[in-house]
């Protein structure tokens, strides 16, 4: 293959020069030629991984994309800010790069408002692919080499106070967006980690990822929950509870000896959002004991709906710590006349905890440890009787609920995303309120 040289190193050697570049040039070349190596990385990396979700329903190259893609994002943030001291980086590659790295820390907003939700994912992961190709090609116009900047594209020196001036002045008004693009991208980024990937928020909404599991002919479905959601949303995981040797084990702590005053609810906010309550989930199913005994009688014998059990702990079974929390929390939502007095009072319960650690720590215990174990002893007690179990908690506990499923051999079949908070809806919802 022929190798082009760029015009203006010929007429630097024509005019009896050399191109001696210093450490910091190479350094900056070297910094320049990674960032494409990544960006392009990541493009073809998230491509591929799309067409295989399209095909086996399963982001198989999640860990890697992710991987590449964090780098190209801290990375695009060190060199948009190279590119206003360097004169020499050639903006014209890099700065689309740059800005449509930091584009995708806000998860491309707008787009997902114009492009069918299936198909986010792959045109944004093409386009970057794409993007980084173009940007190959005009390195490959001006370099000596066929692939990466060579020394000749950074001669000369590499402060220009006029390219500084524009630069910085044209970035003045993008560091807020590109510091709020990071810090969306690391929330959440933050909240998937927690939840092991069960809970994903984007600038359109909250998802909830369901997980199915399979081990010698039983079936596992992990079914993370919200609060308050979208009415299609709670229709949708209620009518997909199939009938036969099915048992749901529902989430609820019961309060049989009446400690709360106040009844723990969050309808106020669903109202005032236009959303629903879990509790309002539709769900046919027969009630049955910690034995799987049908609480009442049917009222066919060939009833085949599937069974629910209470797999949750009672509130007298929490610290006395945790029950006053709980308490303040049904306070703050329900008798509160507005959110910040809400929040005074907690803010005010929360100072007067002297061990705010200890507190803490057994607030944490109580909501979490002891309810998850409450829930693995009445899966593993069920599990010999039933063929499929629905486990439909709260997105917090499902990361603890996947490791002891994995602890017992259960292996991952496939996923079904839901959208259980559209933004858009809410906000017109709350507009409408107000």
């Amino acid at each position: 293959m022929r190798i082009r040289k760029p015009a203006f190193k010929v007429a630097h050697l024509a005019a009896g020069g050399s191109f001696h570049p210093n450490k910091a040039a190479i350094t900056m070349r070297q910094f320049a030629n990674l960032f494409l190596i990544l960006f392009l990385a990541d493009g073809a990396i998230s491509t591929l991984d799309e067409l295989l979700m399209a095909v086996s329903g399963m982001h198989l190259l999640i860990q890697v994309r992710d991987l590449l893609g964090f780098s190209v994002l801290f990375l695009s943030g060190l060199f948009f800010f190279a590119m206003g001291m360097d004169r020499r980086i050639p903006k014209r590659i890099f700065l689309p790069m740059t800005c449509y790295a930091m584009w995708g820390g806000l998860m491309f907003w707008p787009m997902p408002l114009f492009i069918p939700e299936g198909a986010v994912g792959l045109v944004m992961a093409v386009g970057q692919l794409v993007l980084g190709l173009l940007g190959l090609q005009m390195v490959r116009k001006h370099s000596d080499h066929p692939f990466l900047i060579s020394p000749a594209m950074f001669s000369g020196s590499w402060f220009s106070a006029k390219n500084a001036l524009v630069f910085f002045l044209a970035s003045f008004l993008l560091i807020p967006i590109a510091l709020c693009l990071i810090g969306f991208s690391a929330f959440t980024t933050f909240v998937e980690t927690q939840t092991s990937g069960f809970m994903r928020i984007t600038p359109t909404g909250i998802y909830m990822n369901e997980k199915i599991y399979g081990k010698n002919g039983k079936t596992l479905r992990l079914v993370p929950m919200i609060h308050i959601g979208r009415t299609d949303y709670y229709d949708e995981v209620g009518g997909s509870m199939a009938n036969g040797k099915t048992l749901i084990l529902a989430e609820g702590v019961t309060d049989r000896e009446g400690l709360l005053k106040t009844k723990l609810s969050y309808d106020r906010i669903g109202k005032l959002l236009g959303l629903a309550s879990q509790a309002q989930m539709p769900l046919d199913a027969t009630w049955v004991s910690s034995d799987f005994l049908p609480i009442a009688p049917p009222i066919n014998a060939t009833d085949r709906k599937p069974h629910i059990v209470s797999a949750d702990v009672d509130l007298s079974d929490f610290s006395a710590v945790t029950v006053a929390f709980i308490g303040v929390l049904a306070n703050v939502i329900m008798s509160s006349d507005s959110l910040p007095e809400g929040y005074a009072r907690y803010t005010t319960w929360v100072d007067a905890q002297v061990h705010i650690e200890q507190v803490l720590e057994a607030i944490t215990h109580d909501l979490f440890t002891q309810r998850n174990n409450t829930v693995f002893a009445m899966f593993n007690k069920a599990l010999p009787h039933y063929d499929t179990l629905i486990i439909p908690w709260g997105a917090l506990h499902m990361a603890e609920l996947e490791k002891e499923a994995q602890r017992l051999g259960f292996i991952q079949l496939g996923t079904k995303e839901r959208l259980s908070v559209n933004f858009r809806e809410a906000i017109g919802h709350l507009k409408k309120k107000g």
